[in-house]
């Protein structure tokens, strides 16, 4: 049977949530159409072994796949290069699907023929046990759009992404390996291949926010931000090549680049004053001004602390140290 929709689970050392994460994919009507990666990333726990188990009781739809760690990217990558569904999604191992939705999206999926398809997704809080729906192309009813006559207003992240199979192997994709942040590469790099986008109104993915050692905490930020910096930079070359006058492809990935400066910049604000990290901001600000000015403005439009930043030189580094250290009393906050 013709698999409708591949889904890559990024699985490290996640016995924990599995099994929820599994069981939301598991409805009898569709599994058959679905073709479930789970990719175990080096763990070093049970996420392999309870991955087999589901695999035994559906051998046709799940797929468990071990391998040595090689960070976020690496999962992406394996899934697309045995991906054979029309479309791709991701799912990390903690995360989930409405399951309740899952039937009506594989009917979508299984009749439209979109490069990409866009629809909301549900942010679920851990510490305050509360959700919230999010639709960033709420301005839009369901429908097909050619891209370049939208008008992207806000952030389209990796939980409200579907990318047609056929687009990501055609490019081919490569996400960078060994490194965090690599989520909205993923969903960035197709971008200028993208002709015809889907708006669907029904949330499908459930992000768990909250979980200790999640890659958006502070002390993570601090640990892995040249990573962040890193993927910047790979994303930078694919914004460069976009020509000037596809105005919505640009806007997608320029604002997707102003919040990742702006988090960069946030993030050595964690650190304790010292002219290294004084310097590494500078030079930062100075490479990316130098290179596309537009971007800067992008994020001093939706940024205090960009602005704050770019218009003293960064002088004013060492107050925002200070103000961080009162606002963050613990490691163990989000950025938001």
């Amino acid at each position: 049977m013709e698999k409708i929709l591949t889904i890559s689970i990024a699985a490290y050392n996640m016995e924990q949530y599995i099994e929820h994460t599994l069981n939301s994919l598991i409805d009898e009507h569709i599994i058959d159409l679905l073709e479930i990666f789970v990719v175990d990333d080096g763990s070093m726990d049970r996420t392999l072994e309870i991955a087999m188990q589901y695999a035994k009781r559906y051998p046709q739809s799940i797929y468990p796949i071990h391998k040595e760690n090689g960070g976020y990217g690496s999962t992406i990558n394996t899934s697309v290069k045995l991906a054979t569904g029309k479309y791709f999604k991701l799912l990390d191992g903690d995360d989930w699907y409405a399951k309740e939705n899952l039937p009506a999206f594989i009917s979508l999926l299984s009749k439209i023929d979109a490069d990409y398809v866009i629809s909301p997704y549900i942010k679920n809080y851990a510490t305050s046990k509360t959700e919230q729906m999010k639709d960033t192309l709420d301005y839009y009813p369901e429908g097909l759009y050619d891209i370049d006559h939208m008008e992207f207003k806000n952030i389209v992240n990796m939980h409200s992404s579907v990318f047609r199979t056929s687009l990501l192997k055609m490019i081919p994709l490569h996400i960078t390996e060994k490194c965090l942040y690599t989520d909205w590469e993923f969903v960035c790099t197709p971008i200028p291949y993208v002709r015809t986008v889907y708006v669907w109104k029904k949330p499908i993915y459930v992000y768990y926010i909250g979980r200790e050692g999640q890659s958006t905490s502070i002390s993570s930020m601090k640990k892995h931000y040249k990573e962040l910096e890193q993927v910047i930079a790979k994303v930078l070359l694919i914004y460069k090549k976009i020509d000037p006058a596809l105005k919505a492809k640009r806007q997608f990935i320029t604002d997707r680049l102003a919040l990742e400066i702006v988090a960069y910049l946030q993030t050595l604000c964690f650190f304790d004053f010292s002219r290294l990290k004084y310097q590494e901001m500078k030079t930062f600000i100075r490479q990316i001004k130098t290179d596309s000015p537009e971007l800067i403005e992008a994020a001093v439009s939706c940024s205090k602390i960009a602005k704050a930043s770019v218009y003293s030189n960064c002088l004013l580094y060492p107050l925002f140290v200070c103000w961080y250290k009162i606002k963050y009393l613990t490691n163990d906050q989000y950025m938001k």
